[in-house]
């Protein structure tokens, strides 16, 4: 009945095999557990030096949690992707907004390497922004979240695999008539687009316009 949330990186395997255990412990059903992990470990590289493990090594953590939560404990937010810690090191609002949403795209990348399916996982992505005395530039900055990660994390439906196919082509005209190409994830009935600016290895204006673009692609077919 309760909410746990568990502001911890490194350890947090073990942290969260002792809650499992716990909860298996009174004959609780781990389907039902709810709560949080922060489990951002890319933050850490970045801004506060406290992690554990190899890069390489903690994504791998990364998307073991994604994998077991998602199979197995649904009502459990897998991760906690931090803008906190970044504002906190010293970033403005627009710069925090950029790096969490990036690092946000770079979990997603993440759950499809190892093969998990992104409406598997991606409903349990969640943020945790720092708020400063700018009210209103804050609210700005979590309006704006909201609508970037709507646009740069979607996956288009299709009844077949011809319509797909068919929509990848002409968001393959669109990438080459901006010079700007997306990382596309097809299956069977779906699409999955993500626009990011890899000389930058960031968000760009090209991004926003291209995701808007491929909004009407999709909606003109």
């Amino acid at each position: 009945k309760i909410s746990v949330s568990m502001t911890m990186h490194g350890a947090v395997l073990p942290i969260l095999a002792f809650y499992i255990v716990a909860a298996q412990e009174q004959n609780a059903d781990i389907a039902e557990l709810r709560g949080t992990i922060q489990n951002d470990i890319l933050k850490e590289f970045m801004v506060r030096n406290t992690y554990i493990y190899p890069p390489n090594h903690s994504m791998k953590i990364v998307r073991d949690i994604f994998s077991y939560t998602s199979k197995n404990m649904k009502r459990f937010n897998s991760i906690s992707i931090s803008g906190y810690h970044i504002q906190e090191a010293g970033a403005t609002a627009d710069i925090e907004l950029a790096y969490t949403l990036a690092n946000g795209l770079e979990y997603v990348r993440n759950g499809i390497k190892s093969g998990m399916n992104i409406d598997d996982f991606a409903p349990r992505l969640s943020f945790f922004w720092g708020i400063g005395m700018n009210y209103f530039m804050e609210i700005a900055k979590l309006r704006a979240g909201r609508i970037l990660w709507a646009k740069l994390i979607k996956e288009f439906k299709f009844n077949n695999y011809e319509h797909s196919i068919a929509f990848t082509n002409l968001i393959a005209d669109l990438a080459e008539s901006q010079d700007h190409h997306p990382k596309i994830t097809l299956e069977w009935g779906s699409v999955c687009l993500e626009w990011w600016s890899h000389k930058i290895k960031g968000l760009h204006m090209n991004d926003f316009i291209c995701a808007a673009k491929s909004d009407e692609i999709f909606h003109a077919l």
